[in-house]
């Protein structure tokens, strides 16, 4: 597996447009809505640069219209819509929920939890802490907390060590929402029956709830 190169990107304030790499129908597979069709918005850029990402949220950007993106959406058949990155937070999102919500839409946001925003009451976020200290204010608007988990590289509180190989031992989750495990694809089959087995074998011991990428396992990825 090749290690991420794509660069750190700083955090930037446009209230009428986002910079987003692109927008699909598809299944979520990840979280509380697993299973559900959903209308993805993927913007650009991230606040870090994970080795292990298995992620392009960089190539093919285009600065849109956030009204345009909203449009997009209604002209869509799922109710629900999945803010990802990148780093979704990295970019000024309240405009886009709100109007989001008054289309009718469910809206989720994804984020590494390293830049905090206020957001519209009725969004659901799931954080996904790749570094030991993320934003304080998340135990406030986090709905869920996912981890990225490694065969040997679980501590005794079954959670990881490290994720997506970052040096550091990720935050714990700082409110008792549902916390989801998440094997790490490392796009090699037998790393990846390790990965899941110390995933399941976590779960089993600490409760956490088992996260499989079903997108993937169904060849939407």
């Amino acid at each position: 597996m090749e290690k991420n190169q794509q660069p750190v990107e700083s955090v930037v304030v446009d209230p009428t447009h986002l910079d987003v790499h692109s927008q699909w129908n598809t299944i979520q597979g990840e979280g509380p809505y697993a299973g559900h069709q959903a209308t993805f918005i993927r913007l650009a850029g991230c606040t870090l640069m994970c080795p292990g990402c298995d992620t392009d949220y960089t190539s093919n950007r285009e600065k849109a219209r956030i009204r345009d993106i909203v449009a997009y959406c209604e002209n869509q058949s799922p109710g629900l819509v999945v803010i990802t990155g990148g780093e979704p937070f990295r970019q000024k999102l309240d405009l886009l929920c709100l109007m989001l919500l008054a289309a009718g839409k469910t809206v989720q946001i994804e984020t590494n939890g390293t830049v905090w925003q206020p957001i519209p009451d009725g969004v659901s976020v799931i954080c996904s802490p790749k570094t030991a200290n993320i934003d304080s204010r998340f135990s406030e608007t986090a709905t869920g907390w996912k981890f990225i988990i490694k065969a040997g590289e679980v501590d005794d509180d079954g959670l990881p060590l490290s994720s997506l190989w970052m040096k550091q031992r990720p935050a714990r989750p700082l409110n008792h929402s549902s916390v989801y495990l998440q094997p790490m694809d490392e796009q090699d089959e037998e790393q990846n029956k390790m990965n899941t087995r110390a995933a399941v074998e976590s779960c089993e011991k600490f409760g956490f709830i088992l996260c499989l990428q079903l997108h993937k396992i169904v060849g939407l990825a």
